[in-house]
């Protein structure tokens, strides 16, 4: 990351100011579509590529001042982005609205302001100090007027300088001294914390007034379908790929398909073997290549990398050629990071068709808690210890062709279980 941002300083120093401000504007938008990435971390970025450019040209001040308008125009661009585009179009997708949280109280409470009608100053609050990528999307999952989120978003401008001023006085050569720089990087720093505790105010105010109803709202069936389908995978992963699976109790626990449904527990029929010794030695080898990168990235730093700062010259530092910056302990370093990601993808592909096959040995065997409703108030099923017996239906994500007879568990008799529950591929 210092690389690149030192090499679209060097590339744009110089140039006429629109094209610095069209460049930075393009690859912002791009960065504003990924959700990892917040938007102070975009901003703190256009301060120091924008005001690089510029202080030669119109001067330090007037600098920051450019950084925070396009920042600025960034800022309106990347919420029609992420409502209009993401939002609309990918928010047809539940893996979309699972990223979002749609069924979570914090996510319903912001969904409840963003469609109140009018600017209120709660909704004017998320829109400005909301985190950028799930308050848009979800303004656009809801459908929200795309001018009204425009409108609730223009003071936003009074708390984007703070990013693009610490950004900026990263820079060589500010025009303060060193106690000056502390205090606007304190006030910077102070301001940008206002929009986000307001917005946690709005959010956390209307959790305290309306959290019941919230709570009671029905779920995105889709999005628990998912969350369900994936917690089923990652159980049976988990119980395929563990390191001592063969000592350890062979159970595991999730919910039946839909919502509502019961907390069911499975254990695997005869019990697992010991992991076999390929993939153990592929995730051991993994571990320790993984480890070898950590040693050598904290212990011996300074022999990996070159000091390299935001501001240097990779013509004059490192000869024109950003591969300099890596010594030969540092290609090692990359070189066991490497092995660790693909031993670690090998091992992981052979869990998940572990899983497939333990999946296929599955037997129920109690039910251990009651439905979603009850589970959030934590009461549990009397007959806990009861075994299902056989005359019960399969859950619904069972495959009742592929059932087989298994034996009875230990202190139940050959009546009470009759056939085997038998999951299809995760």
């Amino acid at each position: 990351m210092i690389l690149l941002l030192s090499w679209l300083i060097g590339v744009l120093k110089g140039l006429p100011l629109g094209y610095v401000f069209g460049a930075y504007i393009g690859c912002g938008s791009i960065l504003f579509t990924i959700p990892a990435v917040p938007g102070s971390t975009t901003f703190i970025a256009g301060g120091i590529i924008v005001t690089s450019a510029a202080r030669d040209q119109i001067g330090y001040f007037y600098g920051i001042l450019l950084a925070t308008a396009a920042s600025f125009v960034l800022k309106l661009i990347a919420v029609v982005l992420q409502q209009e585009v993401i939002g609309k179009y990918l928010g047809r997708s539940p893996a979309v609205r699972q990223l979002v949280g749609v069924n979570s109280v914090q996510v319903r409470a912001i969904k409840r302001i963003l469609s109140a009608p009018g600017l209120s100053l709660p909704k004017i609050l998320v829109l400005v100090g909301g985190p950028d990528w799930p308050t848009s999307v979800l303004a656009g999952i809801l459908g929200c007027d795309l001018r009204s989120c425009l409108v609730g978003s223009l003071p936003v401008i009074f708390f984007i300088w703070p990013p693009c001023t610490m950004g900026a006085l990263t820079l060589p050569s500010p025009p303060m001294d060193g106690d000056q720089q502390k205090l606007v990087l304190l006030v910077a720093a102070g301001m940008g914390l206002v929009p986000l505790l307001g917005a946690m105010w709005a959010i956390d105010k209307t959790m305290q007034m309306h959290g019941e109803e919230l709570a009671k709202e029905a779920p995105d069936q889709d999005v628990v379908a998912l969350e369900q389908q994936q917690s089923r995978a990652a159980s049976l992963e988990k119980l395929a790929t563990g390191w001592w699976r063969h000592i350890e109790a062979p159970m595991v626990r999730f919910a039946e398909a839909g919502e509502g449904k019961a907390l069911v527990e499975y254990e695997v029929a005869g019990g697992l073997p010991p992991l076999p010794w390929v993939p153990s030695l592929l995730l051991a080898v993994a571990w320790l290549s993984a480890w070898g990168v950590v040693g050598l990235l904290i212990l011996l730093d300074d022999l990996c990398y070159v000091d390299f700062e935001i501001t240097d010259s990779i013509a004059d530092k490192l000869g024109g050629n950003v591969l300099n910056a890596v010594y030969p302990l540092g290609w090692l370093a990359f070189l066991l990071q490497a092995l660790a990601l693909v031993l670690l993808s090998l091992f992981n592909r052979w869990g998940r068709g572990e899983a497939d096959r333990i999946a296929t040995k599955l037997r129920r065997t109690k039910e251990v808690e009651k439905a979603h409703s009850n589970r959030s108030k934590g009461r549990f099923l009397g007959n806990r210890q009861s075994r299902i017996s056989a005359e019960q239906d399969a859950p619904a994500f069972l495959a009742p062709a592929a059932q087989q007879k298994v034996g009875a568990p230990d202190g139940v008799s050959s009546a009470a279980v009759s056939s085997a529950a038998v999951l299809p591929a995760v």
